[in-house]
């Protein structure tokens, strides 16, 4: 489990970043990977929920991260970021349904996948 300060192992996570031609909900956006090496070092608020659009997610555990994003950064964050065991299209879109724009970031979690370096265990 992760704790507190605990430093991230190496993982590649899949996501769907933010852009605006995602806004008119014309475009799935293109998949990339994000890698937790780009956080050594960092300050980064991760919190995993088990998934989108649930109804305690969506009301209740993911609004108040979005709506203090800005303030979690000015007191140092570097990062804010949601991860759930959904696609990664339905991450993305989820992200937009709630506002969170460039704000957070809303990755994937993928527990079944293999890992050359067996690093990152799911609890």
């Amino acid at each position: 489990m992760v704790q507190v300060g605990d430093i991230i192992p190496s993982y590649k996570f899949p996501y769907v970043p933010y852009s605006e031609e995602l806004e008119n909900h014309g475009a799935c956006g293109v998949p990339t990977t994000l890698n937790t090496d780009q956080w050594k070092g960092k300050l980064v608020v991760l919190v995993g929920v088990p998934g989108a659009f649930t109804p305690g997610c969506h009301v209740t555990h993911i609004p108040p991260y979005v709506a203090r994003a800005k303030e979690l950064k000015a007191k140092g964050a570097d990062a804010v970021v949601f991860v759930a065991a959904n696609d990664l299209f339905v991450m993305s879109a989820w992200g937009r349904v709630v506002g969170a724009k460039n704000d957070v970031c809303f990755i994937l979690f993928q527990p079944f996948s293999i890992q050359t370096d067996d690093t990152f265990y799911l609890s």
